[in-house]
């Protein structure tokens, strides 16, 4: 750890070339744009761990082949809209662990190439429906550790989103539209939310989801799987009952056969997990849920086409 204060504008002018600088764990309350705006091959900069309250619009300036930046770890209030507009080729951007309350409309929109963008830690209570437009190619998305209630409106148009951290906020209600927009989700981590609600179709015909962090207060739900044959384990910290259901079709026919299970998930003080969910759907096809799941306490298969019910209890 330094404690540089302050960087004089001459410091860099040699290092042309430069492509990763370290000023993270100083006392920086400026960023030094005047001794950054000649590093045109900058490809890494971190500046987390200082006093950084407010971000210039013509800090990084000139940092055109910038890809990874850290501002994490400050004391900022607000996105720097204006100053992240010059950095179009950055893939990497953390702002956690800041005071952050709110995430504007278009706050990132010419950050196209941006893969990561981790916004933990902060102050924010709620997303506009366009706070992430723009974000065409963002793979992750970590909002864990704020004060959001509602988070579908705002991630509906990431088409490559995978992996969504949502831990510790103030959801309740998961729409059942949640993830329409998302096709590529593997990862949704919902945990330590006061989640009493899910909807009964929020995770249909997501062909990537693997795993599911999910907890609330006195959560009940029905939610339908259709389509989401990868989901491998839905994980609970909190002992509730959760029912799913899964529509199977067999190649070439014209019948679907659903099965719904009734499952009592979690135990105080320990996380446990249900699957891997694919072959659990197929033992209960074949009436062999026991070998799967020792939670599920019943299950029911239904011919969607013929209306047969047969009825079964898991030992």
């Amino acid at each position: 750890m330094n404690e540089l204060t302050e960087i004089s504008s001459h410091a860099f002018r040699s290092l042309h070339l430069l492509h990763e600088l370290t000023l993270q764990n100083n006392h920086l309350k400026q960023v030094p744009f005047e001794a950054l705006q000649n590093l045109r091959n900058l490809r890494s900069l971190r500046l987390d761990a200082n006093f950084l309250s407010h971000v210039p619009a013509s800090s990084f300036r000139g940092l055109r082949s910038l890809r990874h930046l850290w501002l994490d770890d400050n004391v900022l209030t607000a996105v720097p809209v204006r100053a992240l507009r010059d950095l179009t080729e950055l893939q990497a951007l953390t702002l956690a662990v800041n005071k952050i309350s709110r995430v504007p409309d278009g706050a990132f929109s010419s950050l196209t190439q941006l893969l990561v963008l981790h916004l933990h830690d902060n102050r924010i209570h709620s997303l506009g429906r366009r706070s992430f437009d723009g974000l065409y190619n963002l793979e992750t998305l970590d909002l864990s550790f704020n004060w959001i209630n509602s988070f579908s409106g705002a991630i509906k148009h990431l088409n490559n989103l995978r992996e969504l951290n949502l831990q510790n906020n103030n959801i309740s209600v998961v729409p059942a539209d949640a993830f329409s927009g998302n096709p590529s989700i593997s990862t949704i981590n919902l945990k330590n939310n006061p989640v009493h609600s899910v909807g009964h179709s929020s995770l249909q015909l997501l062909p990537d989801p693997q795993t599911m962090f999910l907890s609330g207060q006195g959560l009940t739900g029905s939610v339908d799987f259709t389509g989401t044959n990868r989901l491998e384990t839905l994980k609970s910290d909190q002992l509730f009952t959760f029912t799913f259901m899964v529509h199977h079709r067999e190649d070439g026919s014209s019948k679907r056969t659903a099965v719904m299970a009734t499952c009592s998930l979690g135990v105080p003080g320990q996380t446990v997990s249900v699957g891997p969910v694919g072959t659990l759907i197929q033992d209960l096809l074949s009436s062999e849920v026991s070998s799967s799941c020792s939670s599920c306490s019943s299950f029911s298969v239904c011919d969607i086409e013929d209306e047969e019910v047969k009825q079964t209890s898991a030992d």
